[in-house]
């Protein structure tokens, strides 16, 4: 129905923006942050293969939990499960006594002073 109104020319709009927002992308993400490949070979890739380069890029090159602005690499936390939350009632506390007890341990006097 889409392809009816709009013809082929939708798709390839759509894959353009696609290129264009990978590219923007590759050159705001700062280069620590870049993964598997050098931020250089990732442009070149992204330049010279657009759909599958942008589409790699993506999913394997873009820093984990970025944000969806080009270049935005404030960490975005994974959506807890409902598996997650069981995990977390099911772990046995720890108690303080055992948390005071450690830090006496490692807190030993020392003689310098006196």
């Amino acid at each position: 129905m889409v392809f009816e109104i709009f013809g082929p020319e939708l798709g390839g709009m759509i894959l353009l923006g696609l290129w264009l927002y990978a590219i923007l992308d590759v050159i705001s993400t700062d280069d620590m942050l870049v993964r598997n490949l050098s931020k250089g070979m990732w442009l070149l890739i992204v330049i010279f293969l657009p759909d599958v380069g942008s589409i790699a890029w993506l999913m394997v090159g873009r820093p984990h939990g970025a944000g969806w602005r080009p270049g935005d690499t404030t960490y975005r936390p994974a959506k807890t499960t409902e598996a997650d939350l069981g995990r977390e009632l099911t772990r046995q506390p720890v108690s303080v006594t055992t948390i005071s007890s450690s830090m006496r341990a490692a807190e030993k006097p020392s003689l310098a002073g006196q």
